[in-house]
């Protein structure tokens, strides 16, 4: 047990950190369960008082003492005066979080590189991503937080965590697509650049992750192909329509 005299105290950074990762923990939970606490009601669901419940237990099972004062409702207040407030830096967080979960661009070089190399088609390698990239946000929670908000993204504070969230995905994707361009010795057709391919691949898979939550059948390939979904055959359409050989001297 430690000893009392030797618990450090919490600064407020500390504390807003462990509070908001306590809301983390609690939208994940809601979010998975049937009912109306799904997509952006699971924030609304998330009420302070079990907030600083599992906050404490977050501090507790951590030092290994369970007599550690319990962190209060008025440590909330002191950072943030209104549950709404609390929210809506709770979302920031979220989409904070979400923006670091960033992409390994060497290890993605060496892929496609090999792929190339060894004659896979760049359909197929689309295929494999999409596919991955389709059971990632399936199965993460805070992603599907992020597209109830999106659906209403009218609160200047929600559009501002959408946004910065965005502006990360993009700047880490477009290097991604840009090295997959140049490993098949592709560019872009004009008038597109990388950022609208990006762009256009990510509403593709951000639809189709929507409509998948009412309806898990909706990927179906229509030609009945294994390994391949609707959402894969239209980011491999999107691809090809956009792209062109490099030494193509005929647009551009």
């Amino acid at each position: 047990m430690t000893d009392p005299s030797r618990r450090r105290r919490r600064n407020a950074e500390d504390t807003r950190q462990l509070l908001l990762q306590a809301g983390v923990d609690l939208v994940r939970e809601r979010v998975g369960r049937p009912g109306d606490e799904t997509m952006a009601a699971a924030l609304a669901y998330v009420r302070l008082t079990q907030v600083v419940d599992r906050a404490t237990d977050l501090v507790r099972r951590e030092s290994g003492d369970g007599n550690t004062p319990p962190v209060t409702t008025g440590a909330v207040y002191n950072l943030w005066p209104t549950q709404a407030d609390f929210q809506a830096d709770l979302l920031l967080h979220i989409a904070d979080i979400q923006s670091r979960l960033s992409i390994n661009i060497e290890k993605g070089r060496a892929y496609f590189q090999a792929s190339a190399q060894a004659g896979v088609p760049s359909t197929e390698v689309l295929r494999m991503l999409v596919e991955r990239v389709l059971r990632v946000h399936r199965e993460d929670a805070l992603y599907a937080v992020e597209l109830g908000f999106g659906a209403s993204a009218v609160d200047p504070r929600v559009q501002r965590a959408l946004r910065h969230r965005q502006d990360a995905f993009l700047a880490s994707v477009e290097l991604s697509w840009q090295i997959l361009l140049d490993a098949y010795g592709l560019r872009l057709r004009p008038p597109y650049t990388v950022r609208h391919l990006a762009l256009a691949a990510a509403m593709q898979v951000r639809g189709s992750v929507s409509l998948w939550y009412a309806n898990p059948d909706i990927d179906a390939d229509p030609a009945g192909e294994e390994g391949w979904g609707l959402t894969a055959r239209a980011v491999s359409a999107v691809f090809h329509a956009m792209t062109m050989p490099a030494d193509d001297p005929a647009e551009g």
